[in-house]
C-alpha cells in the first residue's frame, strides 16, 4: 500500500512539470481573451510588439494582402491594415471586427445601435473603434532586432494620418516610400507621458501621446531573412466573427432567433472601456489605456475637406464616426450654392408627381432606398 508520504514524494517530483502546464494554460488564455488576432494564425516565431514610453525606431515591412483583406484584393502590395474593431465587448471584454461596417453582414451590435437613439455615453462606449495593424522590425535595442518581424497593433489615431502627412514632400514632389524594402527609411517615433488619467474601474493611468513620425535613413536594406518572415495581415485577424459567437458575448445569452432587443445588453452601460483586461495589457497597453481624442467638430479625422468630401474616400468614410455631421455639413453646402439637399429634392419630385386635387392618385409599388442611399449609410456609420 502506497504511504501519505511516498504520494507526497512523488507529488514534489510531478510539481515542475505541473507549474510549467498550468504557466502556459495561464498564457495561453491571457493570449486569446480580448483580441481580434487569431492566436492559431500566428507565426510561432513572431511576437506582438509592445511599445513602451520612449523613443523607438522600425521599419515597416511590407506584405501581400490575402483573401481576407476587407479593402484590397488578394495579392496586393500592403504595409497597413486599418480595421474597426469593437472593444470590451460583454463581460469578458471580447473584440471583434465589425461586420457591419466591413463586409455589410449581420452585426447583432450594429443592430442594437442602430435601432434606437442610444445616449452619448453608451454610444461611445458600444461603438467600434478604429485600429491598425502592421509589421514591424524594431531597432530600439540589439535583443528587439533579434526578434525579427513583429505585429503591431496601435489605435489608428496614434499613427496612420500622422505617417500619411510625413510621407508628403513639400512643393508636389511626391509621397516617401518609407514601407519600401529597399529605398524606403525607418520611422521614428517617441511615446511621452501626458499626465494621467483614472479609467472607469478607478485606477489612475498614463495618458500618452506619439510624436509625429519622423524618417530616418536606414542603414542598410532590409534582409531577404526579414522580408521571408512577412505574412498577410489579414490571415492574423478573426476577420469573420460569427453572429452567434458576437451576440452571446454581447447580450450574455445565446442567440434566440430574435436580432433586436428593446432593452440594453446587460454590459453595456457597466462595461469600463478605459480598464484594459489582462489580454490588453500584454498586448498594446501603452495605446489602450489612453483615452481616445474627442473627435473636432467640423473637421475630417481623416484629414480631408469636411463636407465637401462626404463618400469620396471609402476607406476613410465607411464607419466614420463623423459620417452624420459631415453629411450635414454637404447638406448646408449645396444648400449656400443654391441647390437644395436630397430631402427636399425627394419632396419637391414627390409634390410634381402628385395628382390634382379631385384625381385619384395611380397607384405605384413602394421604392424602397437603395442601399448605398445615404440615408442608408447614415445608419451604417453608427457601427
Amino acid at each position: 500500500m502506497t504511504s501519505y508520504l511516498d504520494m507526497i514524494k512523488k507529488q514534489r517530483e510531478d510539481l515542475s512539470e505541473r507549474q510549467q502546464e498550468d504557466f502556459e494554460r495561464k498564457e495561453e488564455s491571457t493570449f486569446r481573451a480580448g483580441t481580434v488576432i487569431n492566436a492559431d494564425a500566428l507565426p510561432e516565431d513572431m511576437e506582438l510588439w509592445r511599445p513602451k514610453l520612449g523613443d523607438h525606431c522600425f521599419d515597416v515591412i511590407p506584405w501581400i494582402s490575402g483573401p481576407d483583406h476587407p479593402y484590397e484584393e488578394k495579392g496586393k502590395y500592403c504595409w497597413v491594415l486599418s480595421l474597426w474593431v469593437y472593444q470590451n465587448v460583454g463581460s469578458l471584454r471580447d473584440q471583434f471586427i465589425s461586420p457591419a461596417s466591413h463586409w455589410r453582414d449581420p452585426d447583432p451590435i450594429a443592430e442594437y445601435m442602430n435601432s434606437k437613439h442610444l445616449p452619448k455615453e453608451e454610444y461611445g462606449k458600444i461603438r467600434s473603434k478604429q485600429r491598425a495593424f502592421y509589421l514591424v522590425w524594431v531597432h530600439d535595442t540589439p535583443e528587439e532586432e533579434k526578434k525579427g518581424v513583429q505585429l503591431w497593433e496601435v489605435a489608428h489615431f496614434f499613427i496612420v494620418s500622422q505617417l500619411k502627412e510625413a510621407s508628403q514632400i513639400p512643393m508636389g514632389g511626391g509621397l516617401i516610400p518609407y514601407m519600401d524594402h529597399k529605398k524606403g527609411k525607418s520611422v521614428f517615433i517617441s511615446i511621452k507621458s501626458e499626465g494621467s488619467f483614472t479609467d472607469g474601474d478607478g485606477n489612475k493611468r498614463d495618458s500618452i501621446q506619439f510624436s509625429a513620425p519622423k524618417f530616418v535613413e536606414r542603414k542598410a536594406v532590409i534582409p531577404d531573412n526579414i522580408l521571408s518572415k512577412s505574412v498577410p495581415v489579414d490571415g492574423l485577424i478573426n476577420m469573420h466573427p460569427s453572429y452567434e459567437l458576437m451576440y452571446k458575448a454581447f447580450w450574455g445569452k445565446e442567440y434566440d432567433g430574435e436580432a433586436v432587443h428593446a432593452e440594453a445588453p446587460p454590459t453595456s452601460l457597466t462595461n469600463k472601456v478605459d480598464a484594459p483586461t489582462t489580454m490588453t495589457q500584454g498586448m498594446s497597453e501603452m495605446d489602450r489605456v489612453a483615452d481616445e481624442p474627442a473627435v473636432e467638430e467640423g473637421v475630417c479625422p481623416a484629414g480631408h475637406d469636411f463636407g465637401a468630401d462626404l463618400d469620396k474616400f471609402e476607406k476613410d468614410c465607411n464607419g466614420c464616426v463623423s459620417w452624420n455631421t459631415c453629411s450635414d455639413a454637404l447638406d448646408k453646402l449645396k444648400e449656400a450654392e443654391g441647390e437644395a439637399p436630397p430631402v427636399i429634392q425627394q419632396e419637391t419630385a414627390a409634390l410634381k408627381t402628385r395628382a390634382p386635387i379631385g384625381k385619384k392618385e395611380p397607384e405605384v409599388a413602394e421604392e424602397k432606398p437603395a442601399a448605398t442611399s445615404r440615408r442608408r449609410r447614415r445608419i451604417l456609420s453608427r457601427t
